[in-house]
């Protein structure tokens, strides 16, 4: 019968601790993992500490498959926003989800285009070029 007298751990599931440098017998006895001489192998010496180190780099998870963290831009030229908003109005990332001139989730939209003259007024809330933000406020608009 099963009570908690006879319980007991199952076979094999609690290892012991690997005691370092304890003798040959012991899995990490005699020069202790650091190889038989050199400066990495003398105690005091950081060599080992640089090769946990070394070690916990190549294990931990590479994030994003190894590409940039930051969001690379979505870009919208000015011609399709002109055929969208032709009155002119605001621009928002969310209106031009609405729009389907953007992805909502992945990448930050910014606008581009060479627009020489705007007749239109637009306030805009996304990113854009430099040039495109000059036309923009010459023509009465606004870019954050």
């Amino acid at each position: 019968m099963l009570s908690l007298s006879n319980l007991s751990p199952a076979r094999k599931s609690k290892s012991k601790k690997l005691r370092i440098g304890r003798g040959p017998g012991s899995g990490r006895g005699t020069f202790s993992g650091r190889g038989i001489k050199g400066q990495n192998a003398r105690s005091g010496h950081k060599g080992l500490r640089k090769k946990a180190i070394k070690s916990f780099i190549s294990k931990a998870p590479k994030i994003n498959k190894m590409r940039s963290l930051y969001p690379k831009s979505e870009i919208i030229h000015w011609s399709e926003i002109v055929k969208a908003w032709p009155e002119g109005g605001r621009i928002t990332h969310r209106a031009l989800t609405k729009k389907g001139l953007a992805n909502r989730k992945i990448l930050v939209p910014k606008l581009v285009g060479p627009a020489k003259t705007i007749n239109k007024v637009y306030k805009i809330e996304v990113p854009t070029t430099d040039s495109l933000a000059l036309v923009i406020r010459a023509a009465g608009g606004s870019v954050k």
